[in-house]
């Protein structure tokens, strides 16, 4: 019995060598995602080569610890850094109606219409955020300019599958340091603009937008008010940026809807 077990996992870890000087070639990306979806489980993290955190689909970078990269970036710069915050519009619709595969082709080619804009660019740098979720990062250039460049690729055809799905992209965009001194706050205006750019039709891009700021009472217990500053210590950021991004973040969880009367 001994040697069985040892033989599977003999047999299971040349599996995953296969696995990992597949993942060396983009070009074999879509050949280990199917030996993963078999295998049941990701191969992400089982080789050291695999640190510069490349997604398998795309060949973007990954969203795994950039939020330190994008603070250390932030603290060095002394020019304007834009983010833009893009998300394929109704890809829930597209998959029930398509299926994950052409869902996953849709992905591929948004990516790659980042990837293209990117090449001609260094200091250009496309992340996939999260499922149908890209970053963009522009060191360097201002609101305006980051908005006529993302225009650009939200007007260009992306490739059969998004021809076939009929699939968009809306994006929000923030700039340092006009919106923001730090990732936690950019972040929250980014995701923001995004939000509205859903919100009032899709298939567009809002900017961040000044945002006005109302006194309101509210109490709290002194453990709570402790450990919010301690938190804020902790990360050098505002006790006040703090509580912004909990309040948005309670807001999207209710999916509240916007009013700008007060």
């Amino acid at each position: 019995m001994t040697n069985e077990i040892e033989a599977l996992r003999n047999e299971n870890e040349a599996m995953k060598n296969l696995i990992t000087v597949l993942k060396e070639n983009p070009d074999n990306n879509q050949i280990f995602e199917s030996i993963e979806k078999q295998l049941g489980y990701s191969t992400v993290s089982m080789k050291s080569g695999d640190a510069n955190n490349i997604d398998t689909l795309t060949g973007l970078k990954r969203r795994a610890n950039c939020d330190n990269e994008f603070e250390k970036m932030l603290s060095d710069s002394e020019t304007d850094i834009s983010f833009v915050m893009s998300d394929i519009d109704m890809f829930k619709r597209i998959n029930d109606d398509f299926g994950h595969d052409i869902g996953d082709l849709v992905i591929k080619e948004m990516a790659d219409s980042f990837k293209k804009i990117a090449a001609k660019n260094e200091v250009y740098e496309v992340y996939r955020y999260g499922g149908e979720e890209f970053l963009v990062v522009l060191p360097g250039m201002s609101k305006e300019d980051a908005f006529l460049l993302m225009e650009d690729i939200r007007k260009t055809p992306k490739g059969e599958a998004c021809e076939k799905t009929s699939a968009t992209i809306s994006m929000g965009i923030a700039t340092y340091p006009e919106d923001g001194m730090n990732w936690i706050e950019l972040r929250r205006k980014v995701d923001n603009a995004l939000y509205r750019a859903k919100a009032s039709g899709r298939n567009k891009i809002c900017l961040s937008k000044e945002e006005k700021l109302i006194t309101k009472t509210v109490h709290y217990t002194v453990e709570q008010l402790q450990r919010l500053k301690n938190l804020s210590e902790e990360q050098s950021i505002g006790e006040a940026a703090l509580m912004r991004e909990a309040l948005d973040d309670l807001l999207k969880k209710y999916n509240a809807k916007k009013d700008v009367t007060l």
